[in-house]
């Protein structure tokens, strides 16, 4: 079972984007080294959603999005919160993903993150 998480390095500035691209936005130069980041990392910010549009939404309301720097990466990666209550989410807090039982080796492989406990 190996779950990993990959972004692309760029080779000038050495910015860590996950989800990968193919072009640095900073340098302008195609990106064609991949590398591996942690699958824990940083909630940078989030927003609760409270309300439910049907046929929209891909969960029940509340839920949590964040963004996740993680570990290794420059960039933040927008994703589902979990296993934890929306009014205990703090930014700065450490998150850990958790993997889907059947992968498909994209980033929805991850089912959400849940907070790291120490």
């Amino acid at each position: 079972d190996h779950c990993k998480i990959w972004g692309t390095k760029c080779p000038r500035c050495g910015w860590v984007y996950v989800p990968p691209r193919e072009t640095c936005p900073r340098c302008f130069l195609d990106i064609d080294e991949w590398v591996e980041v942690g699958d824990a990392g940083t909630l940078l910010t989030y927003t609760i959603t409270r309300y439910s549009v049907p046929g929209i939404q891909p969960h029940e309301p509340p839920y949590a999005l964040g963004i996740i720097k993680l570990d290794g990466a420059g960039s933040g990666l927008v994703h589902l919160l979990g296993e934890i209550e929306p009014e205990d989410i703090r930014v700065g807090m450490r998150v850990q993903a958790v993997f889907r039982e059947v992968r498909e080796g994209n980033y929805l492989d991850i089912e959400y993150f849940k907070p790291l406990r120490s």
